[in-house]
């Protein structure tokens, strides 16, 4: 069975999905059958990764692999051969989901990933579904029981907060902010990572 992609998606592709992207690669490690990448509905080509993400660790790998990062422009066909896409927030899913409304069962943003993704098994697998297709499955299945997260509320000077589905963008704000997405971004991945290896999750 060839290697199944597991698609992160963000704006601009510099820094909540190449974050998630790098840590999943890196948590992932040796698990062959899971290929990761990320891009962003609003990118520019060619961009660099974002200074705190790649700061982030200090060991080579990391290093290295945050000094080859470039964005990525998000694509119908990039879509198309995904068999899970975990997005940042709702409005990038919409984004999304307006481009390719047939990935609408296999999309969901990291929060609303890590939530559902608490009883969800690495069983035998089925004939030729990969692990993440079965975890694709499982969180549309348990999306449907436990219904959509509501959405971000809006100040009253039309700025958009964040909501419990959602790791707002903070690269452009506070670094406070910025600092706090990136942990979401992490913690969210870490549960993502440990339901694709089998291992405990939280």
């Amino acid at each position: 069975m060839s290697a199944e992609l597991l698609l992160l998606v963000c704006a601009a592709n510099v820094c909540r999905s190449p974050l998630a992207e790098l840590l999943l690669r890196r948590e992932l490690d040796g698990l062959s059958e899971v290929r990761v990448e990320s891009a962003g509905v609003g990118a520019s080509d060619g961009e660099r990764i974002c200074e705190l993400v790649a700061e982030r660790h200090a060991d080579a790998p990391w290093v290295r692999a945050a000094q080859e990062h470039r964005s990525r422009s998000l694509t119908p066909e990039l879509l198309a051969s995904a068999a899970l896409v975990l997005v940042a927030d709702r409005e990038v899913r919409s984004e999304v989901v307006r481009m390719s409304p047939g990935v609408r069962d296999r999309i969901f943003t990291l929060r609303d990933a890590a939530l559902l993704i608490d009883s969800f098994e690495i069983e035998e697998p089925a004939r030729r579904v990969g692990r993440v297709s079965r975890m694709g499955i499982h969180l549309n299945r348990h999306r449907a029981v436990r219904g959509p997260q509501p959405p971000a509320r809006r100040r009253l000077w039309g700025r958009r907060e964040e909501g419990p589905s959602s790791i707002d963008d903070g690269h452009n704000s506070s670094l406070r902010h910025h600092h706090a997405a990136l942990e979401a971004v992490s913690s969210t991945t870490s549960v993502v990572a440990a339901g694709l290896m089998g291992g405990p999750i939280g």
